[in-house]
């Protein structure tokens, strides 16, 4: 279980370590959103990965954390859930893709 909210170390050395081991969920809110703003899962991946901090808040079902990403240009908000995976899973938690969009 995470002690969250997690600062935004915590943030990036979490997501990274999914990016690059773990599993990646994309609500389909977010694959919407992304479809109005031509974006797609690598330019996503890449402001999760490099981005700034953009924030946290409880707004997800149950009051759970959502965390904000951001470029210059595209914000994406993402959330960790706990993985039902098996015990050797990296994390224990999985990233799930909340939303994403181009700023104008």
């Amino acid at each position: 279980m995470l002690d969250e909210p997690l600062d935004h170390h915590a943030i990036r050395r979490l997501s990274r370590q999914i990016l690059r081991d773990g599993l990646v969920e994309w609500a389909t809110h977010a694959l919407d959103e992304m479809d109005k703003d031509d974006l797609d899962e690598l330019d996503c991946r890449n402001v999760i990965w490099a981005g700034e901090d953009g924030g946290c808040d409880p707004e997800g079902p149950g009051g759970a954390w959502r965390y904000r990403r951001r470029t210059p240009k595209i914000w994406v908000v993402i959330e960790f859930e706990p993985c039902e995976c098996d015990s050797e899973h990296v994390t224990g938690h999985h990233l799930v893709v909340v939303t994403a969009w181009r700023k104008s």
